[in-house]
């Protein structure tokens, strides 16, 4: 650079007032990308004071600027405004602020003196610096560095820094008059917040989760006995997020040892004592409803790993859904609402589709009733029952095990043929296939006196099974609702005194 090529910029600047000065904001270490520093959003707003980083590293909301315009001699002035941003302490001229002479340098080199004019205070929002004495060229940089001073947000939003080089004085205190024009401008988003956390689960996308075999309830449709049951992630944030002290955020942070994630569902109640739930090759501690990993094992972070279920083939299984609730250790550097429950996370669910009858008369009683089983699918399966009394108390039946007919009738095949129904099945026929399973299965007297009733569900080895709601093809309010799907199993009942009826 030479004192003539500054002169010749001055010239083209006071042609072309305004001209733009782009500000780069300092790499936050151990971020990506060029874009602001990014804070954890986790952190409390206002009240906080977010630092600019630790030595070595102190420099994730430092700003570098070009002058935008040259400057020969003259007093210039330097306006940065930071809106929605308070100073935590004063700023000093010789430490925060100074200019570079970029290369190739002239001789001698007059990097200027800078004095604080206005502002920079503790709690103000914007500095005005004095530049003068100095020899430099519009492509030369102006340089902020906020080392251990501190700033406090207002909000939880992102925050700019505004560069505005003006002529003189009363143009920089007055910067929203008609005749305050700066002679070079620039803007950036200085820093922002972001989630700096990832804790979250997925049902499994390949291997999906299993399904129970719908007539062997002991094991999975395939005849194993273990099952991807969802996948669970702890991790940072895909872009590195710093804390208020800058530090970069680590799980660590919001994981500390002796957390915990806990699996809720039926666990050790359907899988018997040699069943388990595992991540990360370690065993969950089980209780009949929970599965519990406790900090440092497994390890965070982890990404998408696998939680399988397996159990010992000695407890039918039944379906459901798995929550997690996860439970911070002692002292966390930013606290989990809490509870922080991950909903939803996966499910076990029986193979093929399912209908019930929900009332059933008295079984012996003066009115008859009939089911008949309708397989409406292009496919053969296997049909199995579950006949309840009032009390609660399940059996549970194959197809196979209930007689139809006159006299000592026949036992119904165990498939129920694409497109075929069951003859008519007198309910004492239920009522005693669920005897013979277990003799001490009966309908029971009810709390006014009277014989109680049964209920029967009925599921088969082919089309969907909407009323578990694994596959949501019509929702009410994000719920599943009743409605059965074409190609799935229905069970009808129909009573010597009353038409035919249906439970949904």
């Amino acid at each position: 650079m030479s004192i003539n090529k500054k002169l010749l910029v001055l010239a083209i600047a006071s042609v072309l007032p305004g001209v733009s000065a782009a500000v780069t904001l300092a790499p936050g270490y151990g971020q990506t990308g060029s874009g602001p520093t990014l804070f954890a959003e986790e952190i409390t707003i206002p009240g906080t004071t977010l630092h600019n980083g630790v030595a070595p590293n102190d420099t994730i909301l430092d700003i570098q600027t070009l002058l935008g315009f040259s400057i020969v001699g003259s007093s210039k002035y330097i306006r940065l405004d930071f809106p929605g941003t308070q100073l935590a302490a004063d700023l000093t001229a010789a430490i925060n602020f100074s200019t570079t002479d970029l290369p190739p340098a002239e001789a001698p080199v007059a990097p200027g003196t800078l004095t604080i004019s206005a502002g920079g205070h503790t709690n103000d929002s914007y500095v005005i610096v004095e530049l003068s004495g100095a020899n430099l060229s519009f492509l030369d940089q102006f340089n902020f560095k906020l080392l251990a001073t501190g700033i406090k947000p207002g909000a939880k939003s992102a925050h700019g820094i505004l560069y505005r080089l003006y002529e003189t004085a009363s143009q920089a205190a007055n910067p929203n008059l008609p005749t305050s024009v700066p002679l070079a401008a620039s803007t950036a988003v200085w820093y922002d917040f972001k989630k700096s956390y990832d804790v979250s689960c997925l049902p499994p996308a390949n291997p999906p989760a299993k399904k129970i075999n719908v007539t062997n309830k002991l094991q999975f449709s395939d005849g194993t006995l273990t099952t991807p049951l969802f996948t669970l992630t702890a991790k940072e944030s895909s872009n590195t997020v710093h804390i208020a002290t800058g530090d970069i955020f680590t799980i660590g942070h919001l994981l500390p040892p002796n957390s915990k994630f806990t699996v809720n569902g039926h666990l050790l109640d359907i899988m018997g004592p040699g069943g388990s739930l595992s991540l990360l090759a370690t065993p969950a501690a089980l209780t009949a409803t929970t599965g519990t990993w406790t900090l440092p094992s497994p390890p965070v972070p982890f990404n998408n790993n696998l939680v399988t279920f397996a159990t010992d083939g000695t407890l039918n299984m039944i379906a459901g859904s798995y929550d997690v609730s996860v439970t911070q250790g002692p002292s966390p550097l930013l606290p989990l609402p809490n509870p922080y429950i991950l909903k939803d996370c996966g499910n076990l669910s029986f193979s093929g589709s399912s209908d019930r009858v929900d009332f059933g008369l008295t079984p012996n009683a003066t009115n008859k009733q009939w089911f008949r089983i309708t397989n409406p699918s292009p496919d053969d399966g296997a049909v199995s029952l579950t006949v309840w009394n009032d009390a609660g108390t399940a059996v549970e039946l194959l197809l196979s095990d209930i007689k139809v007919g006159p006299g000592a009738g026949v036992f119904l095949p165990l498939v129920l043929n694409h497109k075929s129904s069951t003859p008519l099945i007198d309910i004492n026929a239920v009522y005693a296939a669920a005897q013979l399973k277990n003799a001490g299965f009966n309908v029971g007297t009810g709390s006014d006196g009277n014989a109680g009733k049964l209920r029967v569900e009925v599921r088969g080895a082919f089309g969907d099974d909407h009323v578990d709601g694994v596959h949501n093809v019509s929702t009410i309010y994000g719920k599943p609702s009743t409605v059965r799907l074409k190609d799935g199993i229905y069970i009808q009942a129909i009573s010597s005194t009353s038409s035919f009826y249906q439970s949904h």
